[in-house]
C-alpha cells in the first residue's frame, strides 16, 4: 500500500479564484458540472466527473459564492477515470475508484492509495458498480464480483469472485441481511449464509431459481426488507426497472417502478431510488416521505433535460450527481433547488485549440470516426480568460443536431469575431462569442458531400485579413472569405486525386510568406503527396498567378512516412511536419514551388551512431514557443520539448510519471502572453506553465515577479517583458555580476542561485537586458531575501 501526504490546505480554496499557476507547474481543465457519483461528509459535499472531484464547503452552501473546488492528478489523486466514489462516516474515510481498478481512500488529510486490483490480471472491466459499507469494512462490487477492504487498516481482507463451474456471472451489486449476503449478477441473484467459513468459494453460494436468466443492476436491504431491481418490458416493448421483493424465499416483483433506475442509496432511516429525473425517498415502512425532482419545466432541447445518476440522503438535504445540470442540492424543507457548478470548460474533449492576446478557446469534436466520419460529439465552445473559463452550448438551438466542432480561431482585427470549423456542419461564426451566421451550401461556396454533410476543418488567416479555410470532398476544397464578406475558392487537388470523392483534407497552415499549407492524411487516396502549398498570388479571381506544389514527404527524407498528423511553422519561417514516422522539416521553404526545397528528418549522432529524431513515434501535435523551441505531442508517448533545432530533449512528460491525463495528445497550443501550453489529451484538457512567451516589442512591459523574493520562496523567478533573446545580467548594488542568460522569447528565468550554486545574500538586485542588436536596453530591480 502506498502512501502519500495530500495536502489539502494548499488547494481547497484554490479553484474558484484561478489564480495564475507558477513556472513548471500543471494545472487541470475539466468540465466540473458533468457528475456521475456523489458523496457527502460533515465538512463538504463531493461530486465526482470523469477527471476528479468537485468540492462544496458545506458551511457555505447557502452563500451567493459558496466555496468550491476541485481535485485531480494535479492536487496528488492518483489517477483519472473515475467510475465511483463513497463517504464512510464512521471511519471519516473519502473512497474514489477509477476504472481500472485503481483506488485512492482519503483518511484524516492523508490520501492512501491500493494498486492491488489494477495490477491484478484479470480479464474482466474493473469498473466498480456499487459501493457499500458497513461495520467497517468496504464491499466494491466489480463486474468479476466483490472485493472487501477493512477501512481500518485499509487492507484487502478478502475476494469472492463469481465464477461457477467455469462460468463467469457479472456482478453488479451487494447487500447483506443479518443472517445472508446476496450479489445480484447477470444471470440472476445467489446468496449464501453469513455463518459460511469460506464464502470466496462461489460454488458453496446459492443460485434462487426464480431468478435465472435474469440481468439484476440493483440490491438493497432496508427496514427489514431486501429488494433488488431488474430491467422489464410490457407487451407494447417500452422498457422500464421493476423491483423485486424477497419474500419466503422467493423474488416477488413490486408495483415499484420506474424509467430507469441509476442508484439506490440508503441512510439510517431513508432509502433513496434516483431515476433520470426524480428521487424517490421511502421511510423504514416503505411509505414515500418525499419525492424530488429538478428538471426545469420549459427545457428546449435533449441537453436540458436531467441526467440524474446518483442521489445521497443528507438531513433535509437530497443531493444528486446530474450528469447534465451538475450538482443539485433539493432542500425538503423549504422546498426549493439549487444546481452547482464550478468554473470550468464545456468539454472533457480538446480536438481544437487556438489562442490569441490571452485568449484560449477550445472546441470538442473529431473527424477520426470510420474513414474520416464524425463521431456526433456535442457541440460547444469554451474560452479562458482571466483566469477563468466560461462556455456556450447553445449551438443546437440554432443548428439541428450540431456536432463535432474540430476547430477556432480568432479574428486578429476584431477579437469579438470567432469562427468555428464544424466536421458535418459547415462554418459557423461568433460575435461576442454568440451565434451570429451558419455558413452552408445555400449561403456560401461550401460544398456538401453526397450525404448532406459539409466538412469543414482547416482555419487560418492571411496578413491581409483573410480567412482561409479546407472543405473536404469537394471539387474545390480550399475557401477564402476576404474582410468584407467575399467569397473565393481553389482547385488545389489538381495532379492529387482523380476524384474529390472521400479525400479529405485537414489541417491549414498559413504562414508568414502567405504561403497556404494544406495537408491530406489519407495516404491511400494521395500516394505519397500528403502535403500540398498554395499561392493565389497577388490577385484572388486571377489563375495565371496561382502557385501550386505537389510537396513529396519521401524524395529527400531517410524515413518514409506515410500520414501527416500536423504542421507548424517555426520562429526562422521553417514549417515543421508531424507525421506516422516522426517529423520532418522544410528548411527552405520559400523554394517550394521551384521543386528545390522538401521535407527532412531531423538527424541525431550519438556515441557515433546516426538515428533520426522520434522514428518510432506518430507526431499528432506540435506547437513552437517564444524561444522556438518546439512541443511534440505523441500518439503513446505524452509530450516532448525539444530544442530549437531538435537536437536536445529538454522535457518529457508522461501520464506514468506526470499529472499528464494521457499518453495519446490529441492537440496543443501555446498562450504566448502567459507561456502556458495547452495540451487535448484523449481524456482531457492540461496545462503546464513554460518558461518562455512571445518576445516584446519594447521593454515597457518589464516586470520581475515574485518581488520581493522572500527567504522561505525556493521557485524560480520570472523575469517578464523582454525582447525576444534578451541578453540579461543580475548584478547587485556593487554591480557585481551574479548570473546572466539570454531568454526564451520574452522571459527568461532565474532560479535564484549566482554561477557559483549558491543562493545570493539578502540585498537590492538589478536586472539589466539588451536586445539582440545591443540597441535598446534597460534596467530594473527588485528584492532579494536570503
Amino acid at each position: 500500500m502506498k502512501k502519500t501526504i495530500f495536502f489539502i490546505l494548499c488547494f481547497i480554496f484554490v479553484q474558484h479564484i484561478f489564480a495564475q499557476i507558477g513556472i513548471g507547474q500543471f494545472r487541470a481543465h475539466f468540465p466540473l458540472r458533468t457528475f456521475y457519483s456523489v458523496a457527502v461528509a460533515d465538512d463538504y459535499v463531493y461530486a465526482a466527473t470523469h477527471n476528479g472531484l468537485m468540492l462544496l464547503e458545506k458551511s457555505t452552501m447557502d452563500q451567493d459564492q459558496p466555496n468550491l473546488s476541485s481535485w485531480s492528478k494535479v492536487e496528488g489523486l492518483s489517477d483519472i477515470d473515475i467510475s465511483k466514489i463513497c463517504y464512510d462516516n464512521p471511519s471519516n474515510t473519502l473512497i474514489i475508484c477509477y476504472d481500472n481498478g485503481n483506488l485512492d481512500f482519503i483518511k484524516n488529510d492523508q490520501l492512501y492509495n491500493i494498486n492491488d486490483v489494477k495490477n491484478k490480471q484479470i480479464v474482466s472491466s474493473k469498473i466498480v458498480s456499487h459501493i457499500r459499507t458497513e461495520n467497517g469494512k468496504c464491499y466494491l462490487v466489480y463486474p468479476f464480483g466483490v472485493v472487501i477492504i477493512n477501512l481500518e487498516n485499509l487492507l484487502i481482507e478478502d475476494s469472492w469472485f463469481t465464477k461457477q463451474q467455469g462460468v463467469q456471472y457479472i456482478a453488479t451489486d451487494f447487500a447483506m441481511t443479518e443472517d445472508e449476503y446476496f450479489i445480484t449478477t447477470g444471470n440472476g441473484i445467489f446468496s449464501i449464509s453469513r455463518s459460511c467459513n469460506n464464502p470466496a468459494n462461489f460454488a458453496e453460494w446459492h443460485l434462487h431459481e426464480s431468478t435465472n436468466d435474469q440481468g439484476f443492476k440493483h440490491i438493497i436491504y432496508f427496514g427489514h426488507k431486501l429488494v433488488a431491481c431488474k430491467n422489464s418490458s410490457d407487451s407494447n416493448g417500452a422498457v422500464f426497472d421493476t423491483l423485486y421483493q424477497y419474500q419466503n424465499g422467493d423474488w416477488v416483483p413490486t408495483e415499484m417502478a420506474y424509467s430507469q433506475l441509476n442508484a439506490i442509496t440508503k441512510s439510517n432511516d431513508e432509502v433513496a431510488f434516483c431515476n433520470w429525473d426524480f428521487v424517490e425517498v421511502m421511510d423504514t415502512n416503505w411509505v414515500r416521505s418525499f419525492l424530488s425532482s429538478w428538471y426545469k419545466e420549459n427545457f428546449e432541447e435533449y441537453n436540458d433535460y436531467p441526467r440524474g445518476k446518483e442521489a445521497i440522503l443528507n438531513g433535509n438535504d437530497i443531493w444528486v450527481a446530474d450528469s447534465e445540470y451538475g450538482l443539485v442540492r433539493n432542500n425538503r424543507t423549504f422546498f426549493f433547488n439549487r444546481i452547482f457548478q464550478a468554473n470550468s470548460p464545456y468539454s472533457d474533449n480538446a480536438e481544437g485549440i487556438y489562442s490569441h492576446n490571452g485568449i484560449v478557446t477550445v472546441v470538442p469534436g473529431s473527424r477520426k470516426g470510420a474513414a474520416y466520419s464524425p463521431t456526433y460529439k456535442a457541440a460547444g465552445i469554451s474560452w479562458f480568460v482571466n483566469q477563468k473559463w466560461n462556455y456556450n452550448a447553445d449551438f443546437r438551438r440554432h443548428i439541428a443536431n450540431c456536432h463535432d466542432l474540430t476547430n477556432v480561431i480568432i479574428n486578429p482585427r476584431n477579437e469579438s469575431e470567432w469562427y468555428i470549423a464544424s466536421w458535418g456542419n459547415g462554418l459557423i461564426k461568433c460575435v461576442d462569442q454568440q451565434f451570429a451566421e451558419h455558413y452552408t451550401a445555400s449561403n456560401s461556396l461550401l460544398d456538401t458531400t453526397q450525404e448532406g454533410q459539409i466538412f469543414v476543418s482547416g482555419l487560418d488567416y492571411d496578413s491581409k485579413g483573410n480567412l482561409w479555410l479546407t472543405n473536404s470532398q469537394s471539387d474545390k476544397m480550399l475557401k477564402m472569405i476576404t474582410p468584407d464578406g467575399q467569397w473565393y475558392e481553389y482547385n488545389i487537388g489538381n495532379g492529387v486525386y482523380a476524384s474529390p470523392k472521400g479525400v479529405v483534407c485537414e489541417h491549414l497552415l498559413v504562414d508568414s510568406r502567405n504561403f497556404k499549407w494544406v495537408t491530406f492524411p489519407r495516404d491511400n487516396t494521395l500516394n505519397r503527396y500528403n502535403l500540398v502549398c498554395f499561392s493565389e498570388g497577388n490577385t484572388y479571381d486571377n489563375l495565371g498567378d496561382d502557385q501550386f506544389a505537389r510537396v513529396d514527404m519521401n524524395a529527400q527524407a531517410e524515413v518514409s512516412s506515410a500520414t501527416v498528423y500536423c504542421i507548424a511553422e517555426d520562429n526562422d519561417g521553417e514549417i515543421w511536419i508531424g507525421t506516422d514516422k516522426g517529423i520532418k522539416v522544410i528548411y527552405y521553404p520559400s523554394n517550394i514551388f521551384k521543386g528545390t526545397s522538401y521535407p527532412h528528418n531531423i538527424l541525431m549522432e550519438q556515441d557515433g551512431y546516426v538515428s533520426v529524431l522520434f522514428e518510432f513515434e506518430e507526431i499528432t501535435a506540435l506547437a513552437v514557443d517564444g524561444g522556438n523551441r518546439k512541443w511534440v505531442g505523441t500518439s503513446k508517448a505524452g509530450v516532448f520539448l525539444i530544442s530549437e533545432d531538435g537536437q536536445e530533449e529538454l522535457l518529457h512528460f508522461t501520464a506514468e510519471d506526470h499529472p499528464l491525463f494521457s499518453n495519446q495528445i490529441t492537440s496543443i497550443n501555446i498562450d504566448q502572453q502567459s507561456g502556458e501550453v495547452f495540451f487535448g489529451t484523449a481524456k482531457g484538457l492540461i496545462s503546464y506553465r513554460g518558461t518562455s512567451t512571445a518576445g516584446f516589442n519594447s521593454y515597457e512591459d518589464l516586470l520581475v515577479y515574485p518581488n520581493p523574493v522572500r527567504h522561505d520562496y525556493s521557485g524560480p523567478v520570472a523575469i517578464n517583458g523582454l525582447k525576444a533573446n534578451s541578453l540579461c545580467k543580475i548584478t547587485d548594488a556593487n554591480g557585481k555580476l551574479i548570473w546572466q542568460g539570454h531568454s526564451n522569447g520574452g522571459e527568461l528565468i532565474w532560479y535564484c542561485k549566482d554561477h557559483f550554486g549558491n543562493r545570493p545574500a539578502t540585498g537590492v538586485y538589478y536586472v539589466m537586458a539588451s536586445d539582440e542588436e545591443g540597441k535598446e536596453k534597460i534596467v530594473t530591480k527588485f528584492l532579494f531575501i536570503h
